[in-house]
C-alpha cells in the first residue's frame, strides 16, 4: 500500500506538504502541488486515497508503550474519552507490540492502525528521545510517528512529533521560587529516576540557585529508581536522620505518591508539618490536604491535558498538516498552601 510517506520520499518533500497538496491547500505552490499529485497518480495512490477519504471510521486509537500507566495518565485517558464522545469519536486501545520467543511476527503499529481504520492516535510513552531516534527496537514507533496517520504524543516529547505536556519548567520555577521566598535554602528534591522531567527539574533548580548565589547540596537531589511510596519514605527518613549534620528544612516531592510516602516517614519521626519540616509537591492532581492543611503544590488538572490533546488530534484529522510537529505546553496552577511556611516563623 502506497502511503503519503512514500510519496514524500519520492518527491523530496515533507509528509505534511504531500497531505496539503493532495487536499488542495492554498499554502503550497502550484508547481509543487502538481508534481506531488503526478507522483501520487504514478505510484497508484490517488484511487486508494479517494476511497479512504469517503470512509470515515470516527475511531481514535490510544497507544501506551508501557505495561503500567501512572494514576495521572489513567485520569487523562478517562477525560480524553469524555471529550472524544462530545466530538462523536470512539476510543480504541492499540496494544503494544511485544515479540515473544517462537511467536509469529506481528504487524507493526502503523500497519495495524491502517487495518483498524484509525483516523488518529494518541501516544503515551516514557521512551527517551535517544532511544526513540536510534534504537532498532523503536523502528515501528518511528514509522507510526512519521506515517500518514496523525499522532499526538501526550505527556512525552519526541522530535518531529506533535506533543502536548505540562509546562514542567514553569511549575518547577514557580514552586521553587515560592519556597525560596519563604526563606528556605536547604531544600531537598525527591523525584522518580526515569521520569521525563528528571533532567528538567535538576537543570532548572541549579539555574535558579546559581542566580541567587546559592548551592544546593548534591545529596539533596534524590532520584529514586522506582519512585514508589515505600522508596520515598525510606529516603525521607534518611534525609531527616538524627545523625545528619544539616537536614533539609523543606522537601519537594515529584508527585502525589512520593509525597504520601514522605509524609508517613515524617509522622514516624514525630515531626510536625510545617512547624518542623515544610513539604510541597510538583503534583499532577490536586494534592488536597494534610491534617486539614492545603498542600503547597504546583498542580496540573488532567482535563486540561486531555482537552488540548483531543483538540490537536481532531484538528489534524480535519485539516491535515494544520498542527505543527512541535510541543504544546499546558500551564498548571500554583497553590500556595499551608504545608510550607516562612522559615523564621516555623
Amino acid at each position: 500500500m502506497v502511503t503519503q510517506k512514500d510519496i514524500s520520499v519520492a518527491c523530496g518533500v515533507s509528509v505534511a506538504a504531500v497531505s496539503r497538496a493532495l487536499n488542495d491547500h492554498a499554502d503550497i505552490s502550484a508547481g509543487t502541488k502538481q508534481r506531488i499529485k503526478d507522483m501520487a497518480e504514478k505510484m497508484g495512490y490517488v484511487k486508494n486515497s479517494a476511497k479512504k477519504k469517503r470512509d470515515h471510521t470516527y475511531l481514535i486509537g490510544i497507544l501506551f508503550t508501557e505495561k503500567e500507566l501512572t494514576v495521572f495518565h489513567n485520569e487523562i485517558i478517562i477525560e480524553i474519552r469524555e471529550y472524544l464522545i462530545k466530538w462523536g469519536y470512539d476510543l480504541l486501545i492499540l496494544n503494544p507490540v511485544e515479540k515473544e520467543k517462537g511467536a509469529a511476527e506481528r504487524p507493526g503499529y502503523l500497519s495495524r492502525a491502517r487495518l483498524l481504520g484509525l483516523e488518529g492516535i494518541l501516544l503515551f510513552s516514557n521512551i527517551q528521545e535517544e532511544a526513540f531516534c536510534l534504537s532498532p527496537e523503536q523502528k515501528g514507533l518511528r514509522e507510526l510517528v512519521f506515517g500518514e496517520i496523525p499522532v499526538v504524543a501526550v505527556d512525552c516529547g519526541f522530535a518531529f512529533c506533535r506533543c502536548v505536556r505540562p509546562a514542567y519548567e514553569e511549575g518547577i520555577r514557580k514552586l521553587f521560587d515560592y519556597i525560596y521566598s519563604l526563606g528556605h535554602r536547604r531544600i531537598a528534591f525527591l523525584s522518580g529516576k526515569d521520569s521525563m522531567y528528571q533532567n528538567i527539574l535538576e537543570k532548572e533548580i541549579r539555574l535558579i540557585t546559581s542566580r541567587e548565589g546559592q548551592n544546593i547540596p548534591h545529596s539533596f537531589f534524590c532520584f529514586l529508581k522506582a519512585g514508589s511510596e515505600e522508596e520515598a519514605a525510606e529516603k525521607t527518613l534518611e534525609l531527616l536522620g538524627e545523625d545528619r549534620w544539616l537536614p533539609p528544612t523543606c522537601i519537594l516531592f515529584g508527585d502525589d505518591t512520593m509525597m504520601q510516602g514522605g509524609i508517613k516517614a515524617i509522622l514516624q519521626r514525630k515531626l510536625r508539618i510545617p512547624e518542623d519540616i515544610s513539604v510541597a509537591a510538583l503534583s499532577f492532581r490536586n494534592c488536597g490536604t494534610i491534617s486539614g492543611r492545603t498542600v503547597t503544590s504546583w498542580s496540573m488538572p488532567p482535563d486540561r491535558i486531555a482537552k488540548k490533546a483531543v483538540d490537536m488530534i481532531i484538528h489534524e484529522i480535519r485539516v491535515p498538516g494544520g498542527c505543527l510537529r512541535q510541543t504544546q505546553f499546558v500551564k498548571g496552577d500554583m497553590i500556595e498552601g499551608e504545608t510550607a511556611c516562612i522559615l523564621q516563623q516555623c
